[in-house]
């Protein structure tokens, strides 16, 4: 998870409880057959931006092997690839293996990034309006994603 301040101008809202049913960490969003079968735990953080209006998400899921935590990674990008309104992949160079996407649409859009460090999946994103005068950047998600991941790897 972000400690404060790792992503500049944010700051967490209300409980983060640790959720260990598939359907109930999924939302309704993700399929569930790949997070029963590699077993997992995990954490959500909502954070908000006042001065940008715009909201944020921490999530850090352990799974019972690296090999699980890679594996979901990638089952959750194929996922939103094809169905994330106007996805657009970017790079993160100064994470090893980490994935960034851009969604748009519907006078919305959000900068995603996800990595695994051993048995751990990460996700990093942000969501604003797309006519925000101001709005968090792309640079400033991968600054807060290069964070928790300098603090979390091999740990």
């Amino acid at each position: 998870m972000l400690r404060p301040n790792e992503f500049s101008g944010f700051t967490p809202m209300g409980q983060h409880p640790v959720i260990r049913s598939a359907s109930a960490w999924s939302g309704g969003n993700l399929p569930t057959a790949d997070l029963r079968q590699h077993g997992f735990a995990g954490v959500r953080e909502q954070l908000h931006s006042r001065a940008l209006n715009a909201d944020a998400l921490s999530v850090a899921a352990q799974f019972k092997t690296a090999k699980g935590a890679s594996a979901e990674a990638r089952s959750e990008l194929a996922y939103f690839r094809s169905s994330v309104s106007g996805y657009k992949p970017f790079g993160v160079p100064s994470i090893p293996g980490a994935h960034g996407y851009i969604s748009t649409g519907s006078g919305f859009k959000g900068y995603n990034i996800y990595f695994s460090d051993g048995p751990f999946q990460y996700l990093v994103g942000t969501g604003f309006s797309s006519t925000a005068k101001r709005a968090p950047s792309r640079a400033q998600l991968i600054a807060a994603a290069t964070e928790l991941y300098r603090r979390v790897h091999g740990r």
